[in-house]
Formats: C-alpha cells, structure tokens, sequence
C-alpha cells in the first residue's frame, strides 16, 4: 500500500476482529526499501472469515503468498496491470469472433 491512510483503513478493519495475527511491513527478499515511510505492508497470518469478507467489502484485494495473506488497496493497482487486464479480454474476445466466424463454440 502506497498511502498511510489506506493503510490506516486496513488496520481499522482488521482490529475490530478477534483471533487476528498479522505481519506489518515485512521485508520481502531482505529489502526495506521504503517500508514504513513510503510504503505499507500488511500480512495475515490468521483472521477469522469476517476479516476477509470485511476487507473485500471495503475496495481491498488479499493475494496468498507464502501462506500469508497480503492486502492491497483496489484503487492502487496499477495503470500496467489495468491495461495487461484489457490486453486479455481483448485476444479473448477476439479468439471468441475467430471461432464465432468459423462456426465452432
């Protein structure tokens, strides 16, 4: 996460929860970079289901990884992600016209 007040947002959410064990800003690789000034990290370890449903339902995307779960903001993906995604359903709706046009489903 890019902004502390998106950070912020996550945390709250997080924090009305029971059973919640969480990593803040851990190293990925041994790298710091700019983690706790610029940059914000949040790992879940283990959450109970409504911390998920609860982040979802705020605009927050969560990714395994190394069985953790990282939080991302939606809003922050991105502009190369976002066109990679348009680049995709692009070549899928024209493979779809190709087979279309050639009669096969």
């Amino acid at each position: 996460m890019r902004k502390l007040e998106t950070f912020l947002q996550a945390i709250e959410i997080i924090s009305k929860n029971h059973s919640t064990k969480i990593i803040i800003n851990k190293p990925k690789d041994n790298f710091v970079g700019g983690l706790g000034s610029s940059e914000f990290k949040i790992g879940i370890i283990d959450c109970c289901a409504s911390v998920i449903n609860n982040l979802t339902r705020a605009g927050f995307s969560l990714s395994m990884t190394d069985g953790i779960t990282e939080v991302t903001k939606l809003t922050e993906i991105t502009t190369t992600t976002r066109s990679q995604i348009d680049s995709a359903n692009t070549d899928a709706d024209f493979e779809r016209e190709q087979r279309s046009q050639l009669g096969m489903r």
